[in-house]
């Protein structure tokens, strides 16, 4: 596994639907190669899954895995079509920008203020407000209650 892509950051949508991708997400990136760039999808619970390009084979794998060697079931199917259908490939540009689809930005309820949230596997691009939603939950008690269903 290659870097790791942890913690939060916040950007701004600009007019063109542009965003800048956190400058310690691009840092994993080969800038020698012109066509490097991330993968976007439609993710769970709300938000835009971000992924590397070693990341997106891991994801095309579990859709291999889904279908088992063969088409796979009808639910399958279905689902890998809406998946791949909003999928998208971005380069950043030479000021570390993507541009977002009208799709996804619906998808994520994004207007203008977002987060980056980066994990083990992936980036969740969310919109701020969801995001403060889901902080307001998380505070406190809450927290260590579920860590504590989690890990004993």
């Amino acid at each position: 596994m290659g870097p790791v892509l942890l913690g939060e950051f916040r950007h701004s949508l600009d007019d063109k639907h542009r965003v800048s991708v956190p400058a310690r997400f691009r840092e994993v990136l080969d800038p020698r190669k012109a066509d490097d760039g991330f993968y976007l999808a439609r993710g769970l619970d709300g938000a835009i899954w971000m992924f590397t390009a070693a990341q997106w084979g891991e994801v095309d794998s579990i859709f291999q895995n889904l279908r088992g060697g063969g088409l796979g079931s009808a639910k399958v199917r279905e689902f890998e079509r809406a998946f791949y259908k909003s999928a998208m490939f971005g380069v950043p540009d030479k000021q570390g920008r993507i541009t977002l689809t009208e799709r996804l930005l619906g998808h994520a309820g994004i207007k203008k203020e977002i987060v980056f949230i980066g994990m083990p596997h992936k980036i969740e691009i969310w919109a701020a407000e969801r995001q403060r939603d889901f902080d307001d939950e998380y505070e406190g008690d809450r927290y260590d209650e579920v860590a504590r269903e989690f890990f004993g």
